[in-house]
């Protein structure tokens, strides 16, 4: 039943209507047993809806409310809040959110890093771990860049200061050690 609901949902342009197709998904799931995956793709596809349409503040209580967060269902949060990133707020939440994935043992894929990397420049991304000190996640974005864009110093100039931040100065050298002898 959601299937014919799916390709209805990026369509919506309205969040009164949204939010009724929302209130008859949760009241349908009261009474009939759906596949998860299913389930998965249609909560996907609101939060998406919900905050193309401006309403993060719904799609937050959406992600909330579900009990199993999925790869899918974590990336669309990822992917709104960062699509709606003018507010500092919301780029925050997509990467509180990224790093609780990374905790919870969730493996990040190709499209993982596209969301992220295309919502903000490079150099955004890690400055941003900077700012917050988070030393994993700029490590793991940092390799991804190099290996994106190995002729740009600047990535590793940055990650070497992420790690002298965080007092990490065996990785400072290990970074630093090619910069300076050419390598």
């Amino acid at each position: 039943m959601f299937n014919i609901l799916l390709p209805v949902i990026p369509g919506i342009q309205h969040l009164e209507s949204l939010k009724e197709l929302h209130g008859f998904a949760l009241r349908a799931l009261e009474f009939v047993d759906f596949d998860p995956v299913d389930e998965d793709l249609l909560w996907s596809a609101i939060a998406t809806c919900y905050a193309s349409l401006g309403s993060l503040r719904d799609a937050s209580q959406l992600f909330a409310r579900v009990r199993l967060k999925t790869t899918l269902l974590c990336m669309s949060m990822i992917s709104s809040f960062l699509d709606c990133g003018a507010v500092e707020e919301e780029f925050e939440e997509a990467f509180s959110l990224f790093d609780r994935m990374l905790r919870q043992g969730f493996k990040p894929n190709s499209v993982t890093f596209i969301a992220l990397l295309s919502a903000c420049n490079h150099a955004a991304l890690l400055n941003a771990c900077r700012i917050h000190g988070n030393a994993e996640l700029a490590e793991v974005a940092a390799k991804k860049l190099i290996e994106l864009e190995p002729q740009h110093s600047a990535y590793f100039v940055l990650l070497s200061n992420i790690y002298a931040d965080a007092s990490r100065w065996n990785d400072v050298r290990h970074v630093r050690a090619p910069m300076k002898y050419g390598a």
